[in-house]
């Protein structure tokens, strides 16, 4: 366990091995997250339902609360947010009381030509179950090693990078692989994308998105009958994002995922030497391809 939580907080990411749930369970919350796709696209899932469904576009397929789609599925998820592995990783991380803000379901289809580069909050974690086989890595979350020790954000640099720049930088960037029901954590601040799908299967993945209670967050639209159904669960008591009023109360120890943000935190010369170079690489790459893509524009 000590080791796993070394590897995320050096790398910014991790495979964590299985869930914990049994293969009849991983294969049962696989063949869900297939019947909710086929339902939403045959336009069979109620109308109240229907914001959470986002079409295919640009190779990918996206359920938004997929616990409260069908009521299975949260059983099993229930499970998960329960297995101490899981609670340990992220309250070491994000410290007591974390919270639950997001569960989507992801299908990269044949057609996923990837996502570009980019963070998002402060102080967001993610932790990703893989419903899908995929030992290749296609239409997986790819990052930049140890980029979440990277004191300036990417929006101040100015770097967007293209989706299909990522396939000449393999090298150096990491994806996710592995089997169905392994689970992996990354921090959403360390450099990150999708790769592109060049199976001839699609890939489907669970995402979770977890803040420290001190964090910066908004409370998702979860249907209310869906929580009057699951009150007294783990999941009901992670997704209470109630905010705390710190004026009464000592306010907790900043938590790693919040430390990242502003506070310097070792890293080796060798990793800052490489970083920087693939920066400085990177920053110059994406003028060019503002300048092309101006030149373009105009003619």
């Amino acid at each position: 366990m000590i080791d796993l939580i070394n590897k995320l907080k050096i790398n910014g990411f991790v495979n964590a091995g299985k869930t914990g749930l049994s293969s009849e369970e991983i294969n049962e919350l696989s063949n869900l997250a297939n019947s909710i796709f086929e339902k939403f696209r045959n336009k069979k899932m109620k109308q109240k339902f229907a914001s959470d469904y986002f079409p295919p576009k640009e190779g990918s397929e996206i359920v938004a609360r997929f616990p409260q789609q069908d009521l299975r599925a949260f059983e099993l998820i229930e499970k998960i947010l329960n297995k101490k592995k899981i609670h340990s990783v992220l309250e070491n991380v994000l410290g007591k009381n974390y919270r639950l803000t997001q569960i989507g379901l992801r299908r990269s289809l044949t057609t996923d030509k990837g996502l570009y580069l980019h963070q998002d909050a402060e102080g967001e974690t993610n932790l990703g179950i893989m419903l899908s086989d995929n030992l290749e890595g296609n239409g997986s979350t790819i990052f930049l090693p140890t980029s979440h020790l990277v004191k300036t954000r990417m929006k101040v640099w100015n770097i967007e990078t293209p989706p299909f720049v990522m396939k000449y930088f393999s090298i150096i960037m990491k994806k996710i692989k592995g089997e169905k029901g392994d689970c992996f954590f990354f921090f959403n601040r360390t450099w990150h994308g999708r790769s592109s799908n060049n199976s001839n299967n699609h890939n489907d993945v669970i995402l979770m998105s977890f803040f420290p209670e001190n964090g910066n967050f908004e409370k998702d639209n979860w249907n209310k009958y869906f929580l009057r159904a699951i009150k007294g669960s783990k999941f009901f008591e992670l997704i209470n994002t109630n905010k705390i009023n710190w004026s009464s109360k000592e306010p907790p120890k900043k938590p790693f995922a919040l430390r990242i943000e502003k506070d310097k935190i070792k890293n080796s010369f060798l990793n800052k030497l490489k970083l920087f170079t693939l920066i400085i690489l990177l920053r110059s790459l994406f003028k060019i391809y503002r300048s092309i893509k101006k030149m373009l524009k105009f003619k």
